[in-house]
């Protein structure tokens, strides 16, 4: 620290301005750019369904999401390559971006899934799991994180038997388009 404080004595006003530009945007570019959860390599909100169907060619389509009007699609789950999956589903929005990675794991897998998500990810919401252990327990275990605009879910209920782990982004709002109405002569006309 000493050598730090000796430098900066030693360098004009102009190197310094030069150096506190320079470390101000490194700051501002990393906290700008700040990784993102990517659920199985896939970026919520980017990626598109042609790059999904690239990274999962043996998937099937099941329906179209409300309310994001987009596909849902499916994935055989021996091909998710993480233990212990049981089902998988990918939401998309009307504009074929994904929105919604929902994997879906035995019930006991809850504590496992909780500690790593811990480690990665930051907490924002726990219950029920300082109170009763899941496996025979009453009520529902859940535990929220976020990571950059992803929030991720995971939550087991008692009446599952299957922990899920959702990350998502929210949709984003329609705009909605003023109508343009006709002038009144004309609407009576209508009439």
């Amino acid at each position: 620290m000493k050598l730090f404080s000796t430098l900066i004595k030693t360098m004009s006003w102009f190197k310094k301005v030069i150096l506190t530009v320079i470390i101000g945007n490194s700051v501002m570019f990393s906290t700008a750019f700040a990784e993102e959860a990517k659920p199985l390599g896939l970026t919520l909100g980017k990626t598109t369904i042609e790059e999904f169907k690239t990274a999962f060619p043996k998937n099937k389509e099941i329906g179209i999401g409300q309310p994001s009007k987009g596909p849902i699609f499916t994935v055989e789950y021996s091909l998710i390559p993480l233990d212990h999956v049981q089902s998988a589903k990918f939401y998309f929005d009307c504009k074929g971006k994904l929105i919604t990675v929902n994997l879906a794991f035995p019930r006991q897998d809850f504590q496992h899934l909780y500690e790593l998500m811990k480690e990665k990810y930051t907490l924002e919401k726990e219950d029920g799991l300082k109170d009763i252990p899941l496996l025979g327990g009453y009520g529902k275990l859940f535990a929220n994180f976020t990571e950059g605009n992803v929030y991720i879910d995971l939550e087991s209920e008692n009446t599952r038997s299957a922990t899920i782990l959702t990350y998502w982004i929210p949709l984003e709002k329609p705009v909605i388009k003023q109508k343009q109405s006709l002038p009144v002569q004309e609407q009576r006309k209508l009439l």
